[in-house]
């Protein structure tokens, strides 16, 4: 099953609408009111449940933990983005970080909230922070193989302010 891959927050300069894409195909949210139209909430939706796909297995909800997750960096002008800002994977699983624009990124997983075990466990494996991402399309994969279940929390930094997220390792 192929998938779609959401961008978010396009605005378009002349009309100011905003819009999102997506398989290829890019729909206005607003009408020339400025208000959410019909199709821009239907559009709104769809991304929204495609970007929360990272976070479902095949055999159940997300609260059950997936072996794979994947985490949308993205951001314009002051603002970033992490979409979906809160994973659950399963003690084996991973979680790929990747950029849906041109912008500098890091991935930096915080000490404050974290256990002693999950903060040995990501220096122990040399988790703890990611290098840069320079590009649209480039990905940081954490494996948690070994991994002892948590909360691990993280920032992202880039030109915006940071935003924070968590991975849940169950």
């Amino acid at each position: 099953m192929a998938v779609l891959r959401p961008l978010w927050n396009r605005v378009d300069r002349r009309s100011g609408r905003r819009y999102v894409t997506f398989g290829g195909h890019s729909e206005s949210l607003q009408g020339r009111s400025g208000a959410l139209t019909p199709s821009g909430l239907l559009a709104l939706l769809v991304v929204s449940s495609l970007s929360l796909g990272g976070c479902e297995s095949r055999n159940g909800p997300a609260s059950q933990g997936v072996a794979r997750a994947e985490i949308v960096l993205g951001g314009r002008g002051t603002e970033e983005h992490v979409v979906p800002s809160r994973v659950v994977v399963q003690v084996g699983g991973s979680v790929v970080f990747r950029t849906a624009d041109s912008r500098v990124h890091t991935v930096e997983f915080s000490a404050v909230g974290m256990t002693s075990e999950v903060r040995d466990f990501l220096r122990r494996t040399n988790q703890l922070r990611s290098p840069p991402l320079l590009e649209r399309g480039t990905e940081y994969t954490v494996s948690f193989e070994g991994a002892p279940p948590g909360f691990y929390p993280f920032s992202v930094q880039g030109p915006g302010a940071p935003v924070d997220g968590a991975v849940v390792v169950e």
